[in-house]
C-alpha cells in the first residue's frame, strides 16, 4: 500500500509520519548538506530515522562527518 507521502515526495519512505519533525525533514534541502540526497543514504540511517520518527519516546540521532542531529516530536 502506498501512502499519500510516497506519492508526493521521494524521501517520504524515509521521513515517515504526520509529525512536525517528519514534515520538516521531508521539506529540508538535504542535497545542500554533507549528507546529500536522502535517497543515497545508507540503509542503516534510513532504518534508524524510520524508528526515530515513529517512536512515542524521546529520541535523537547524530550522523555524518558534520554530526547532523535528527529529533522526533516527543
Amino acid at each position: 500500500m502506498t501512502s499519500k507521502y510516497q506519492q508526493q515526495e521521494p524521501s517520504a519512505d524515509i521521513f515517515v509520519g504526520d509529525g512536525e519533525m517528519a514534515r520538516l525533514m521531508r521539506a529540508h534541502d538535504w542535497a545542500s548538506t554533507s549528507l546529500g540526497r536522502p535517497e543515497t543514504w545508507p540503509n542503516a540511517l534510513k532504518v534508524a530515522l524510520r524508528l526515530l520518527l515513529t517512536s512515542r519516546f524521546e529520541m535523537w540521532l547524530g550522523w555524518g562527518p558534520d554530526i547532523h542531529f535528527f529529533y522526533n516530536d516527543a
